[in-house]
C-alpha cells in the first residue's frame, strides 16, 4: 500500500488503544477557516462533530480516544465487534483487509442484492457486505476508555426538519447560512484563485453560483460545466452558457488557474476509489492528477435534500427492482428473480425501520412525507456526495458545498399553507438571487408559481436584517503539505474501465460469482455494459465488489495470498485492496503443489460453505473443477 493510502485511513483495535494519538482525516469547515490538520485550530472531541466539510477526527485525551465525523458521514466509520475485542477504521475495506485473515466474516446476502441491482450506490442505513461489520450512522459519536478497553456511542440529534421557514427563527437560521457562505467564498477567491464553480441547467448548482454571484468577486471566475453529448449534458450547457455570459463568465475558462496538476500511478489512482467507496459505491470516477496547490470546487452536491426529488416507500423499492431485475436479467429464473427482489425489499424495510427507531430515541416521528428525504440524507446522500467529496481531498481537491450545510438542514421544506416540497429553494431565489429565475431550467423543470408568490410572501414578513458583518480572520489553506509523485505518466480513464473490465470478464471472478448467482446475471450484466454510454461500468463495478467479499470469506482463512491469486484471479498487473496481483504467482504450479491446494479447498468446503448460506448457492462439489481451471489467464466467453 503506498504513502498516500495509508495515511488516509486508520485501524483502532482493542490492543492497540495505547499507540492512537490524535489525527484529523479530511478537512472541516469552521468559523476559523478550512481546516486540514488538527492543530490548525483548537479543535477537541465533540466540538467538531457535525460540521460541514469530509472527515473523521480521532482526538486522544489522556486515557479517553474520542471520534467525531462531518454532518454527512462522508468517509464513515465502521464498527467489528466480537465478545471483548472491537475493531473500527474509516475505511470499509482497510478494515475488511485487517480482519479477513483472523476473524470470521460471513456474507450478508441482502445487501449484496441492493448492491448488485441499485444503479449508483445503495442507500442502507447501517448495513454492510458482512453481518460481522456495521457501518455508525452518521450522527454517531465514538467514546473509547482506553484502560477499561470498553467502546460506547453516543447519537447527537441534528434537529433537520424541526424549524419552520414562515417563521423569524427560520428566515434568522437561512440568513446567517446565506451571510455565512458568501463570507466563506469570498475569503477563498481572496486568497487563491483556484475556485471553480459548477454551473448545470439545475436547480442547486444554480443556487450555488447565486452565491458565488453575490459575494463581490470582480476577477475572472472558472465557472465550470460539463461539455458533451451524454446524459442531459448538452442542455445543461446551453443553459449554463446563457447563464454565464449574462453575468460576465467565460464557461470552462481555466486561465486564471495557478496550481500544476501531476500525474498519480495506476496503482493509487485505483486504490484512492476503491479504499473509499467499495462496497457502497459502483461508480469510480477516477482521480488521475493531482495539484501542487489545493483546488476548491463549489458545487450544489445534495441539493435533493432541501428539495421535492426522491420518493422512495417500501412498496417503491419492490416495484421498481423488480422492474430493473427485469430488465437488467431477462433470462432469469422466475424464483430467483423473486427471491432477490424479496431480498432487496426485506434491506429497505431494515433502512426505514432503522430511521424510524432512531427517531423514536430523539424523542419525536418521522412524518411519513419526511422519511424518503431521510433515507436519501441518510444513505444515497452520504454515499454518492459524502464518498465524492472524500475522494476528492484526497486528490486534492477540498469540495466546498452549501446545500449540505446543517444549517440548511434544520429548516422545514413547506408550511401548513404551502405543501410544495420545493418551498425551501423558492424562498432561496426570490429572497438573494431572484434574478436567476428568469432562466429556464433543465428538463423543462420549474418552480410553481403559487410556490413562488408564497415565497415572496413569506420574505416579505420576515425581510433580511442588515447585521454587520464581523471582520473575523479566516484560514485557507493554499499550499499542499504532501509531496507530488514525480510518475511522469498518466493513463486515461478508458484504460481504467478497461482493467476493471478485465477482472469482471476473468474466468475467477465469473467463477466466485457462480458459488452464489445464477449465470444469467453475470450474463445480464456483461450484456448491459456493452449497451451502455453513461456510466457503463456501475454494475460490472458492484458484482466485482460481491465477488471478492465471497473470495475473501471463503479462501483468506484458509488459502495464503498466493494460493488466492492462484484459484481467484486471471489478471495480471492489476492492483487494489482487494485483488493481489497474479504476477505474484508461480509461473508453473507443479502437480504436489495443486495436491496441497485440493486438499486444503476440501476444508474450505466443508468448514466455511455455510458461511455463504443462500438461495442460490450451487452445489460445493462442482466449485473445485472450476477453481483448478483458473491457473492459466483468459478471459471467459
Amino acid at each position: 500500500m503506498s504513502n498516500m493510502i495509508s495515511d488516509a485511513f486508520f485501524f483502532i483495535d482493542t490492543n492497540n488503544l495505547q499507540d492512537t494519538e490524535s489525527k484529523l482525516f479530511g478537512y472541516m469547515l469552521t468559523n476559523q477557516g478550512i481546516i486540514t490538520n488538527s492543530s490548525d485550530a483548537e479543535i477537541n472531541g465533540e466540538e467538531c462533530n457535525g460540521l460541514s466539510g469530509a472527515y473523521v477526527y480521532v482526538y486522544r485525551n489522556r486515557d479517553e480516544i474520542t471520534i467525531s465525523q462531518d454532518y454527512l458521514g462522508s468517509y464513515g466509520i465502521y464498527l467489528y465487534e466480537e465478545d471483548d475485542y472491537f475493531a473500527l477504521s474509516n475505511s470499509f475495506a482497510y478494515l475488511v483487509e485487517k480482519l479477513k485473515v483472523s476473524r470470521e466474516l460471513n456474507l450478508n446476502l441482502d445487501f449484496a442484492n441492493m448492491l448488485l441491482v441499485e444503479s449508483l450506490c445503495v442507500y442502507s442505513v447501517q448495513d454492510t457486505l458482512f453481518k460481522e461489520i456495521r457501518q455508525l450512522k452518521r450522527n454517531d459519536i465514538v467514546k473509547i476508555n482506553i484502560m477499561q478497553r470498553k467502546i460506547q456511542l453516543l447519537e447527537v440529534d441534528y434537529q433537520e426538519n424541526t424549524i419552520a421557514i414562515d417563521s423569524q427563527r427560520g428566515m434568522d437560521v437561512l440568513d446567517c447560512w446565506y451571510k455565512d457562505w458568501i463570507r466563506i467564498i469570498r475569503e477563498i477567491h481572496q486568497q487563491t484563485p483556484n475556485l471553480q464553480v459548477d454551473l448545470s441547467g439545475g436547480i442547486d448548482s444554480r443556487i450555488t453560483f447565486g452565491l458565488f454571484s453575490k459575494c463581490g468577486v470582480t476577477e475572472k471566475g472558472f465557472i465550470r460545466t460539463i461539455e458533451d453529448k451524454l446524459h442531459t449534458h448538452a442542455e445543461d450547457y446551453r443553459i449554463a452558457k446563457e447563464i454565464a455570459t449574462s453575468f460576465g463568465f467565460l464557461l470552462n475558462d481555466t486561465s486564471n488557474l495557478r496550481y500544476k496538476e501531476h500525474p498519480l500511478d495506476v496503482e493509487d489512482i485505483i486504490n484512492l476509489s476503491e479504499y473509499v467507496k467499495f462496497g457502497f459505491h459502483k461508480q469510480m470516477y477516477w482521480k488521475r492528477t493531482k495539484p501542487d496547490e489545493w483546488m476548491f470546487m463549489l458545487t450544489g452536491n445534495g441539493g435533493e435534500c432541501i428539495r421535492k426529488y426522491w420518493t422512495y416507500s417500501e412498496k417503491d423499492a419492490e416495484i421498481v427492482n423488480t422492474n430493473r431485475i427485469k430488465n437488467l436479467f431477462p433470462n432469469l429464473k422466475p424464483g430467483i428473480k423473486t427471491e432477490i427482489v424479496a431480498s432487496i425489499v426485506k434491506e429497505t424495510r431494515k433502512c426505514y425501520s432503522d430511521l424510524h427507531s432512531k427517531f423514536e430515541r430523539f424523542g419525536r416521528s418521522l412524518q411519513e412525507e419526511n422519511i424518503s428525504d431521510q433515507l436519501y440524507r441518510e444513505g444515497r446522500a452520504r454515499y454518492h456526495f459524502g464518498k465524492g467529496s472524500v475522494e476528492n481531498y484526497l486528490s486534492g481537491r477540498i469540495g466546498l458545498y452549501p446545500l449540505l450545510d446543517p444549517k440548511l438542514h434544520q429548516l422545514q421544506l413547506n408550511t401548513d399553507l404551502c405543501g410544495d416540497r420545493n418551498l425551501l429553494v423558492a424562498v432561496i431565489f426570490t429572497r438573494f438571487f431572484p434574478e436567476l429565475l428568469n432562466y429556464p431550467f433543465e428538463g423543462n423543470r420549474s418552480i410553481d408559481h403559487n410556490t413562488i408568490a408564497m415565497a415572496r410572501h413569506i420574505n416579505d414578513l420576515f425581510p433580511m436584517k442588515n447585521n454587520t458583518e464581523e471582520g473575523r480572520s479566516f484560514h485557507v489553506p493554499v499550499q499542499k503539505e504532501d509531496c507530488i509523485s514525480d510518475n511522469k505518466g498518466t493513463v486515461s480513464k478508458e484504460q481504467l474501465d478497461s482493467m476493471i473490465e478485465s477482472v469482471f470478464l476473468s474466468k475467477g471472478m465469473k467463477n466466485i460469482l457462480s458459488l452464489v448467482y445464477d449465470e444469467s446475471i453475470y450474463e445480464g450484466i456483461k450484456d448491459k455494459t456493452s449497451k451502455t454510454s453513461f456510466q457503463k461500468m456501475v454494475y460490472e463495478t458492484g458484482a466485482i465488489t460481491i465477488g471478492i467479499a465471497i473470495r475473501d470469506i471463503m479462501f483468506y482463512p484458509v488459502l495464503s495470498a498466493t494460493e488466492c491469486n492462484c484459484f481467484a484471479e486471471s489478471i495480471q498487473g492489476f492492483k487494489g485492496p482487494y485483488i493481489p496481483r497474479l504476477s505474484d504467482t508461480p509461473a508453473d504450479v507443479k502437480p504436489v503443489y495443486i495436491e496441497e491446494l485440493e486438499n486444503k479447498l476440501e476444508q474450505v468446503y466443508h468448514s466455511k460453505s455455510y458461511r455463504l448460506g443462500n438461495a442460490f448457492m450451487k452445489p460445493m462439489k462442482c466449485i473445485k473443477d472450476k477453481f483448478l481451471r483458473i491457473g492459466s489467464s483468459g478471459t471467459s466467453k
